[in-house]
């Protein structure tokens, strides 16, 4: 256990998300070497490379079970942060956007829900990466507004962060300062 925290405290959890190439991954990482803390990956960029990029919507539970014990695992490592590259939030738009169902199930799966200290809403303004994982490229915005719908209904507080990574980094530090 990390000796800067008492045994009862929690990390904060700082939540990256977003939709697809906005700089999730990268902010992560340069957030994790800023704060000292620990960045719990993308679960389900490991569940789809491990299926060559198929899944389907039965899928989604299973890879928010792998998110949610990921950061179980790493928030024994945390002191006072622990930066999560996405949560449930990405698997409820995404199964909004691509399924469409008549119910959303979230957050099956996923247990409790913690609020985080703060959610980081990534953008589409960075031009977009190819990824043999990355679906639309087309519908960033579109994506990017059902993000808006989902974190607008949680009770953590929402920072939208828009520009380069040095100008998001810099926005996050100083609001976390």
């Amino acid at each position: 256990m990390n000796q800067n925290k008492d045994k009862h405290d929690k990390p904060r959890l700082l939540v990256v998300t977003g939709p697809e190439s906005t700089g999730k991954s990268v902010l992560s990482a340069a957030l994790g070497d800023a704060l000292g803390a620990p960045v719990v990956p993308e679960f389900a960029r490991e569940f789809l490379l491990a299926r060559e990029g198929r899944y389907r919507q039965s899928d989604l539970e299973a890879i928010a079970r792998g998110q949610r014990q990921a950061i179980e695992h790493h928030r024994q490592q945390a002191g006072r942060w622990l930066v999560v590259d996405t949560d449930w939030t990405v698997l409820q738009v995404w199964e909004q956007f691509k399924y469409r169902p008549a119910a959303y199930h979230w957050p099956k799966g996923y247990g409790a829900l913690e609020v985080p200290h703060l959610y980081l809403l990534c953008a589409p303004d960075f031009p977009w990466a190819p990824d043999p994982l990355r679906e639309h490229p087309e519908a960033r915005e579109e994506l990017f507004i059902h993000y808006q719908k989902v974190l607008v209904q949680t009770p953590a507080p929402v920072l939208t962060l828009y520009g380069a990574l040095e100008a998001r980094l810099q926005q996050v530090l100083e609001r976390v300062g």
